[in-house]
């Protein structure tokens, strides 16, 4: 699970996070990715453009390895916006979006075909 931060990141650390993203997705199979928005801020419309770079460039490796993403967003406006962007930019595999990381939990389980307790 990928937790993000309260404050933006710069560019440099945003693209020494895509690199961490890019080896996770080349070292890892057949796994859901849960990313928590708990505490995420708004992405400055530069990162959001560099990630969906690089989401496009990175497409195939991620469908080789990556089951679904859950996205953790207790913020309506913030799940809105992503909604938004991932209509206009959608992403290469699965998704939805969840109100809590138990809930996150929940719907890897079912992504991954592994019966709930």
């Amino acid at each position: 699970m990928l937790n993000y931060s309260e404050r933006e990141p710069t560019s440099a650390e945003f693209e020494e996070y895509l690199k961490d993203m890019e080896q996770l997705y080349k070292n890892n199979k057949d796994f859901v990715m849960i990313f928590d928005g708990t505490k995420s801020k708004y992405l400055s419309s530069e990162l959001r453009s560099r990630q969906s770079i690089w989401i496009k460039q990175n497409a195939t490796v991620i469908k080789q390895s990556c089951v679904g993403m859950v996205y953790v967003l207790p913020n309506v406006m913030v799940e809105i916006i992503f909604k938004c962007i991932v209509a206009f930019s959608p992403l290469p595999v699965k998704n939805t979006t969840v109100r809590s990381v138990q809930d996150a939990y929940a719907e890897a389980e079912k992504m991954l075909k592994i019966p709930v307790k």
